[in-house]
Order: structure tokens, then sequence, then C-alpha cells
């Protein structure tokens, strides 16, 4: 089994399992203990261009015509997930798993939004809150990730949660 933020890195660089390298079309994440798990869809990665590509040398030491460029990479492959409070987002779910009253002033705020939604009943609130610290505890406060994660599941109302989320996170 591996980490989430790292498997998820993995599959922005290969589509291949790092292990018995069959093609990886899902990654099933467990929530709520074995009983339930959610599925993040795995994207192709990005092709990557080497660092002297367009630059060609011909026989007599004059510059080649360049071969025609790749086309862009349907995604840029980023060297460092972005920081959140100056700090990396695995930091802070290591954080968040060694020292829980981190996200005792984020709770009420997580609770009062989900509240909001008056179609939610009172389970599927605390089912849903599990999930979000779930993955905040695995991953941190990557927004990318955590919507991925968690949109099969939660639906379109997930994406503004989550940017707020992580702006409430950084804010404290």
């Amino acid at each position: 089994m591996f980490c989430l933020g790292c498997i998820h890195r993995w599959a922005k660089l290969s589509n291949r399992c790092p292990l018995c390298r069959t093609a990886m079309r899902t990654i099933r994440v467990s929530v709520q203990g074995d009983s339930e798990s959610v599925e993040c869809i795995v994207s192709p990665p990005a092709v990557p261009v080497p660092v002297s590509f367009g630059t060609t040398t011909g026989p007599s030491g004059t510059t080649a015509p360049a071969p025609p460029s790749a086309p862009p990479s349907p995604e840029p492959m980023a060297a460092e997930p972005e920081r959140v409070g100056g700090l990396l987002p695995e930091v802070w779910a290591t954080l968040f798993r060694e020292r829980r009253n981190i996200l005792d002033p984020v709770l009420p705020w997580l609770e009062q939004e989900l509240r909001r939604n008056q179609e939610l009943g009172w389970w599927k609130i605390n089912w849903w809150r599990s999930m979000i610290l779930a993955f905040l505890c695995q991953v941190g406060p990557d927004r990318d990730i955590l919507v991925q994660c968690t949109e099969h599941a939660l639906g379109p109302i997930i994406e503004p949660l989550i940017d707020a989320l992580v702006a409430t996170i950084e804010s404290q």
C-alpha cells in the first residue's frame, strides 16, 4: 500500500503501477476503515521533453534545423506541490496525524459549512466530515488531490468547499 500523496505524484509521471507495471486507471483509497473506499481517476501522465529538445548539431558542427516541437503537455509537471502557509502539504498531513488539536479551529467551520446544505442528513454530514479529515491526514491541504479524491463521493459542492478549507487552514 502506498501513501496517497506519493502514489498520486507517481501517477502524474506514469500511469503504470510502480510495483507490477500494469496500467492504473484509478487509485482506490480506504476511508472509514476498510468498509468504504473512494476511487481517484488517474489522468494520463504529462509528456516529458528532453532539455536539449529543439537544438541539434549537424555533422559540420552547425546547428541543424530542430525537429517539429512536441505538443504542449496537457498538464505541466510540478517539481514540488504548492506550499500552504509556508509548508508542503505532506508536512501538514504529518502534523495533522501527530497533533490532532491542530485541526480543532477548523472543525467547527467545516461542520458549519456542511450543515449549510439543508438536504444533508446528520449521518451524511458526519461521513463527509470523516472523509475530508481522513484525506487531510493522508495528503494534507493539497487542493488538487483533495478535490480529485472527494469529488466522486461529494459532488460539485466539493471544489468551493475545499478551496475555503485550504484557505481556512492557511489562515490559522
